[in-house]
C-alpha cells in the first residue's frame, strides 16, 4: 500500500464459485447474469482508477445454498483462492476471508486459519444467514472470537428473508441490499453486540443504506426498557463506530447524510466491481472525486488513510 486509493469493496469471482451459485436451487443472482471476472479485469480498473490496493470480498449470494456440509469445502477453497490473489506477483490484492455459515464450530475453525495461516486482512460476512443477523446469539462465540482479535469484518447485503408479500418485482440490489445493511447496524446495535465487542472493527457498505437517514429515529428508542442495558452509551456513538465505503454513492444526498452521521476518519474508498460496470463505477468515482463535500483532508482519509489505519495497525 503505497500512495494511491485503497479499495475495501471490490469483488471476486472464481469460477468454481460461479458454477455453485448457478446450480444452487432458489439462487436469485443472476437477475441481470453474472459478472465476468478475472484477475486482470481486477487490475486493468484499478489501474484506470488509481488504485493501489484492492481488499477483494466474495459478494451474495455467497457460499450457503443449504447443505452445511458442502459449505466448509466451499469456505475453505474461496479463502485459499483468495490467499493466492494475495500471494500473486501483483502484491495489489487483499482480501476478507468468508466463513462456512451457519455451523458455528466450522466457522471458528475457519477464522483461525483465514487470519493465522493464510494471514487475510479481514472476514466478510453476509448481511443474514438462514434469517439471521449479526448479534444472533448463535453467532456470539464467533464475535467474541473476533473481538479478542481486533477484527477488521466487512459486512455486505444479500438477500433478505423471503415472504410472501406481493409487491412490484424490482430486484433486490436496487432497494433490499440497502435495507439489509441498515438491518445489520440496527441489530448491531440494539442487541448490545457492538457493546460486548467493541474491539471489532465493522464495515459496511455503499455509504451504510438508510442508517445516515434513520439514525436519529433509532436513537429516539433507545432508551425503551428492552434496549437499555445494549445501548448504555447511546444508539448514535455506536453507529459512529462503524466505518462505511463509499460504493455507488456518487451524489451529494448519500455522502452528505452519511458525513452528517459519521466521522472523516470512519469513510472508506469501494467500487463495487464487477458486479456495478465500469462505466459506471468511473462515473460515480468522478463525483466522489469532485464533491464539494470533500477537501483535500478528507479526500485523503477517504481515499487511503483511514484504510491504512484499518489495516496495518
Amino acid at each position: 500500500m503505497t500512495t494511491g486509493k485503497i479499495d475495501v469493496h471490490h469483488h471476486l469471482l472464481p469460477s468454481f464459485l460461479k458454477e455453485a451459485q448457478e446450480s444452487a436451487k432458489g439462487n436469485f443472482v443472476s437477475y441481470a447474469g453474472f459478472p465476468e471476472w478475472s484477475p486482470q479485469s481486477s487490475l486493468a480498473l484499478m489501474d484506470k482508477l488509481e488504485i493501489d490496493f484492492t481488499l477483494l470480498s466474495y459478494s451474495a449470494p455467497g457460499i450457503y445454498f443449504g447443505d452445511q456440509s458442502a459449505v466448509v469445502d466451499l469456505s475453505r477453497q474461496c479463502n485459499e483462492y483468495l490467499a493466492t490473489m494475495a500471494q500473486s506477483k501483483h502484491k495489489r490484492f487483499g482480501g476478507f476471508a468468508t466463513l462456512p455459515l451457519p455451523d458455528v464450530d466450522a466457522a471458528l475453525v475457519e477464522v483461525e486459519y483465514a487470519l493465522d495461516t493464510l494471514e487475510l486482512e479481514g472476514i466478510g460476512l453476509m448481511s443474514n444467514i438462514e434469517g439471521k443477523y449479526p448479534g444472533h446469539p448463535d453467532m456470539d462465540s464467533i464475535f467474541n472470537e473476533l473481538d479478542k482479535r481486533s477484527a477488521v469484518v466487512f459486512v455486505h447485503p444479500t438477500f433478505p428473508p423471503r415472504s410472501n408479500t406481493c409487491a412490484v418485482p424490482i430486484p433486490e440490489p436496487v432497494i433490499e441490499f440497502m435495507f439489509e445493511t441498515t438491518r445489520v447496524a440496527t441489530n448491531l446495535v440494539f442487541s448490545g453486540l457492538l457493546e460486548r465487542c467493541p474491539n471489532i472493527r465493522f464495515i459496511l457498505p455503499h455509504s451504510g443504506g438508510a442508517v445516515p437517514f434513520l439514525a436519529h429515529r433509532m436513537s429516539v428508542f433507545e432508551n425503551l426498557a428492552k434496549f437499555e442495558k445494549n445501548v448504555p452509551a447511546g444508539v448514535l456513538s455506536y453507529l459512529e463506530a462503524l466505518y462505511f465505503d463509499t460504493a455507488t454513492s456518487g451524489d451529494h444526498i448519500p455522502l452528505s447524510a452519511l458525513q452528517a452521521l459519521a466521522n472523516g476518519d470512519h469513510l472508506l474508498f469501494g467500487t463495487d466491481f464487477p458486479y456495478m460496470k465500469n462505466e459506471t463505477i468511473l462515473k460515480e468515482t468522478s463525483f466522489i472525486q469532485t464533491y464539494a463535500g470533500f477537501d483535500a483532508v478528507d479526500r485523503s482519509l477517504m481515499e487511503r488513510e483511514n484504510a491504512l489505519s484499518l489495516f496495518t495497525d
